[in-house]
């Protein structure tokens, strides 16, 4: 039997040189291993991609601060994000030593 626990996951964005909050958003998460490794922003600033060590890829919209994917395939902790700068594309990077690429169908 399995159990899901729903909880909350807090982003905080910061400005780097000054060191102060520019934005502090709750986002939902059905994450059972809550370790985020790294995130990236879209170009559009309309959804958040996180690594977790959970080997999933969670992109949440951040208007509504819902999960819009949970992806799978990697088979080690998923150690870096980043979107492509014009198309709908992810890319990921494991501990698996495999990047993949995958086009999101955006909503």
């Amino acid at each position: 039997m399995t159990r899901k626990t729903e909880q909350l996951l807090e982003i905080c964005i910061l400005k780097l040189e000054k060191v102060r909050i520019l934005e502090f958003m709750i986002v939902e998460a059905r994450i059972s291993f809550c370790n985020l490794v790294k995130c990236s922003w879209s170009p559009d600033g309309k959804m958040i991609a996180a690594g977790s060590a959970d080997r999933f890829v969670y992109v949440w919209d951040t208007q509504s601060r819902r999960i819009l994917y949970k992806l799978p395939g990697h088979d080690g902790s998923v150690n870096d994000v980043d979107f492509h700068p014009k198309e709908p594309i992810l890319l990921s990077v494991g501990s698996d030593r495999k990047i993949y690429l995958g086009e999101l169908h955006l909503r």
